[in-house]
């Protein structure tokens, strides 16, 4: 799990448009003025690809990136990848969904099987948050 937690603090959570990048430990001026634009104070970075940091095909991960996108119709979002710096894994299409609470993010994180989500509030530094599996 370790090898994992390094490789995600080693990854830019990239927002298409507006273009934000993102990295866990940091502050970010440009999210913060997006997160006012909402009115909104919580945010999260989460994929729907690759469950369980399993390889999928493009079609499985198409399929869970629209469910992912019915999933927070509700909340503003925005697209973007996750891109390691290694390269060693294809950029995951993510989104940045703004206004969604800690709990609803690692719930929605958990739904998707994913292994972690980054998440953050207004005026703090991005969290690598690892999602636990019993």
């Amino acid at each position: 799990m370790e090898h994992l937690e390094a490789a995600y603090h080693a990854t830019t959570y990239r927002v298409f448009s507006p273009p934000i990048e993102i990295r866990t430990g940091a502050v970010y001026n440009a999210l913060d003025q997006l997160l006012e634009q909402y009115s909104a104070v919580e945010w999260a970075f989460i994929s729907a690809w690759n469950p369980m940091s399993a390889p999928q095909t493009p079609a499985e991960n198409e399929t869970a990136h629209q469910q992912l996108l019915e999933a927070v119709a509700a909340f503003p979002h925005f697209e973007g990848a996750s891109v390691g710096d290694d390269g060693l894994w294809e950029p995951e299409l993510s989104l940045l969904i703004l206004g969604i609470d800690f709990d609803k993010a690692v719930e929605l994180g958990r739904r998707f099987r994913q292994q972690a989500i980054v998440y953050g509030e207004k005026g703090g530094v991005a969290r690598l948050v690892m999602i636990e599996y019993s």
